[in-house]
């Protein structure tokens, strides 16, 4: 699809058209880096800063020099995308020879040969924090890209959002499932020992759960055992 026109409509048409059953996390967020690339006027690369507790990492990138600063920031443990990241605000450098607040950064970036850059927050309503920084190589960004850049985040935090809840809803699903096979293979393997044992239902459970806890195995692999065991004729 063509992401060649700029502004907020575009970007959410775009992001808008993302199957979300068919991604993951990171392949959504990879697809959010090559968006603000498309999308954000004077922008020659771009990632995504995630922080969780006190670790922060790139989950997603559209080229090496914007994984090489992050990971810069990460280990002087100060930068803009940090400081984005974790207080909520957008910072906008427009030229890194000039900028004080982080002079051992600005210094790096400028010899990686980046010009400018601007981070800005995803706000998302969960236990982590998450940042968009994009970077420029030829020009300064300006509070054009800045706000393009915001609104992006906006959107972006939005389809997180919906992502997170999409992976806890299959995970619960998954669990709920296991749950249900492990309770049939169970029930399954009692009546094989009721029938050749003798035993009575409660028997046959005390009975599995004995060659458990002896064995340090799950209770499902147990049953599993006892069921192919009269698949296979033993």
């Amino acid at each position: 699809m063509d992401t060649s026109a700029a502004g907020p409509t575009r970007r959410v048409v775009t992001l808008g058209d993302v199957r979300l059953e068919a991604e993951s996390m990171q392949s959504l967020l990879h697809r959010v880096a090559d968006l603000a690339v498309a999308t954000v006027p004077g922008v020659a690369e771009a990632s995504v800063t995630v922080m969780e507790r006190t670790r922060a990492y790139t989950v997603a990138g559209s080229g090496l020099l914007a994984y090489e600063l992050d990971e810069a920031q990460y280990g002087l443990n100060y930068g803009p995308c940090l400081f984005a990241a974790t207080s909520g605000q957008p910072v906008l450098i427009r030229d890194f020879a000039t900028e004080t607040r982080w002079p051992e950064f600005s210094r790096l970036a400028a010899r990686q040969g980046a010009v400018s850059t601007c981070s800005v927050p995803i706000l998302i309503v969960h236990e982590l924090q998450a940042g968009l920084n994009i970077y420029s190589t030829d020009q300064p960004l300006d509070e054009e890209s800045r706000d393009a850049a915001l609104d992006l985040a906006g959107v972006v935090a939005v389809t997180i959002s919906n992502m997170h809840a999409l992976e806890r809803a299959n995970r619960t699903v998954g669990e709920l499932q296991e749950a249900i096979e492990s309770r049939a293979v169970i029930e399954q393997a009692k009546g094989v020992l009721m029938v050749q044992l003798g035993l009575s239902a409660d028997e046959a459970f005390s009975q599995l759960s004995w060659q458990s806890q002896n064995t340090n195995r799950k209770l499902r692999d147990i049953a599993v055992d006892v069921v192919a065991g009269v698949q296979r004729g033993g």
